[in-house]
């Protein structure tokens, strides 16, 4: 009987390591998607970024030319 607890504690220990394991995997998984999120984000952020600066300096060479009055 003694040896059944035992046999018992052992596979619930076994499986606890596995739970924890895959818990541990699953939580990289999420980081690892946030990380990727993030830079994502920052490189259509720059990307608009540098197309507002561009249009910008679109929008100045063309109001900037002198105007000659008279």
């Amino acid at each position: 009987m003694e040896e059944n607890e035992e046999l018992m504690q052992m596979m619930a220990e076994e499986q606890r390591k596995k739970d924890e394991e895959h818990q541990k995997m699953i939580q990289e998984q999420q980081r690892n998607l946030v990380e990727q999120q993030e830079r994502r984000m920052q490189l259509m952020a720059e990307q608009m970024r540098e197309q507002l600066m561009e249009q910008i300096r679109q929008l100045q060479s063309r109001t900037t030319p002198k105007r000659k009055f008279g």
